[in-house]
C-alpha cells in the first residue's frame, strides 16, 4: 500500500518537457557508450525526435523511419552517464512527462498535446545498461 501511495505522490510531481525534433540533422549518429552529458544532471530526462534506418523489412533497403531517442541521466560509479533507449514509432509526440518511481526507475510518457495520444514506458538503470518495459496506453 505504501508503494502505491509513493507512486501517486511522485506522479503529482511529474515534470513535463518538450521533445526536440532533430530529424532535419539526417540519420541518427550513435555515440556509443560515452554519449555526451554536458548540460545535464543526475535525474534529468531528454527526448529527441530522430530519423533512423528502418530495418524491420529486409527487402526494403535504405528506408527511414521517424522515432524517438530517450535519454535519462544517472550516476554510474563516479560519473554521470547518458542512458538511452530508442523507440521507433510513427505517431507524432511533442511532449514528455516523467517522474522517478525510485532511485533507478523512471516512468516516461510521450504524448501529443493536441490529440492526447500517449505512449507509456518505464526505463531502469541496471548497472551500465538500460531495462525497458512498455505499458499499455
Amino acid at each position: 500500500m505504501l508503494s502505491a501511495i509513493n507512486i501517486a505522490m511522485a506522479q503529482d510531481s511529474a515534470k513535463i518537457i518538450n521533445i526536440t525534433d532533430n530529424r532535419n540533422l539526417g540519420l541518427y549518429k550513435w555515440e556509443g557508450c560515452d554519449a555526451p552529458t554536458t548540460g545535464f544532471k543526475d535525474g534529468d530526462v531528454s527526448v529527441d525526435r530522430i530519423l533512423d534506418l528502418d530495418t524491420r523489412d529486409v527487402n526494403r533497403k535504405n528506408d527511414t523511419i521517424s522515432g524517438y531517442m530517450i535519454h535519462f541521466y544517472k550516476i554510474f560509479g563516479e560519473n554521470l552517464r547518458n542512458y538511452r533507449m530508442s523507440v521507433m514509432h510513427k505517431d507524432d509526440y511533442d511532449k514528455v512527462s516523467y517522474f522517478w518511481r525510485n532511485n533507478t526507475e523512471v516512468s516516461i510518457t510521450l504524448f501529443n498535446s493536441a490529440t492526447k495520444k500517449k505512449y507509456n514506458m518505464i526505463l531502469s538503470q541496471s548497472g551500465s545498461t538500460v531495462g525497458w518495459i512498455h505499458l499499455d496506453e
